[in-house]
């Protein structure tokens, strides 16, 4: 398995998020610091979230540190968040972290309709050739 990594992108009001490979506590942390840092950038107006965790791999160590039980990442202007998966049961450990948020969590296993909800739903089209490029370098 390859060593894990994320990319963060924001495209006016669309976070992409690139979650990949062997995740350690470690890159966890920092990750869960550059998210909360660029949704912090974002405040006061309204964002969506898509999350493309396609070949993840996350031990059961960190699913169940205790270190991040109370993380709380201003969400107050964000409106949805979508993840693609290469299976759903990959995330269900984080699903308490949603349970409380006022927006919907759609968890996708589909490429193609993730793409279509992207450019449908998530993204001006003025931005489309950049978002298209950022989807296509995970393929």
């Amino acid at each position: 398995m390859s060593a894990g990594f994320y990319s963060i992108e924001k495209v006016d009001n669309l976070i992409l998020l690139r979650t990949s490979g062997e995740w350690s506590l470690a890159l966890d942390i920092a990750y869960l610091g550059d998210v909360s840092q660029t949704f912090k950038a974002a405040r006061g107006k309204p964002f969506n979230v898509f999350v493309d965790m396609r070949g993840l791999k996350i031990s059961q160590d960190v699913k169940d540190t205790p270190l991040k039980k109370d993380l709380v990442l201003d969400r107050r202007s964000q409106r949805a968040e979508y993840w693609l998966a290469d299976n759903l049961s990959e995330s269900e450990y984080l699903l308490p972290y949603f349970e409380h948020v006022s927006f919907p969590l759609h968890r996708l296993t589909d490429k193609a309709q993730a793409w279509d909800i992207i450019r449908h739903k998530l993204c001006d089209e003025r931005h489309w050739e950049k978002v298209s490029a950022w989807l296509d370098a995970n393929d």
